[in-house]
């Protein structure tokens, strides 16, 4: 049994309403990925959730990404390629999926990269834009 929760944290919150909120979803999408594997549902029903998250991350890295840009962010190009890492695993526990071969540990690692990519590499954007944008930006 897990011990802890794959739940959103305020601890991931920047006080930047529409990422924050898009950060809510991807772990809601993370929390229904794991409840689906421990009830050992079959892997039309695993891949299924994987195509969602797969899609929400794809809009949210192009608001993400299209946000550094507008607002020059730095660091941007190392930002990007840790969202090509995260699609690159994403595509591969899709293709386990269909093989039915995909490991009880996928929401977990998906959670373990999120809230780190979070933490992390987001958290100094959202500092970045704070500062640019000035007192009250969100």
């Amino acid at each position: 049994m897990r011990e802890k929760s794959l739940a959103w944290s305020e601890r991931f919150a920047f006080g930047i309403d529409a990422i924050d909120d898009q950060h809510r979803r991807l772990f809601d999408y993370l929390e229904r990925l794991d409840a689906s594997l421990r009830r050992g549902e079959g892997w039309l029903a695993l891949r299924e959730l994987l195509d969602e998250v797969a899609h929400w991350a794809d809009l949210h890295f192009a608001v993400e990404e299209a946000l550094m840009e507008i607002m020059g962010y730095p660091g941007a190009a190392a930002h990007i390629e840790g969202h090509r890492r995260f699609k690159a695993a994403l595509d591969g526990y899709r293709t386990q999926a269909v093989t039915d071969s995909i490991a009880h540990q996928t929401s977990e690692l998906l959670y373990g990269w999120l809230t780190e990519h979070i933490d992390g590499d987001d958290r100094k954007y959202a500092e970045y834009f704070r500062q640019r944008l000035g007192p009250g930006a969100g």
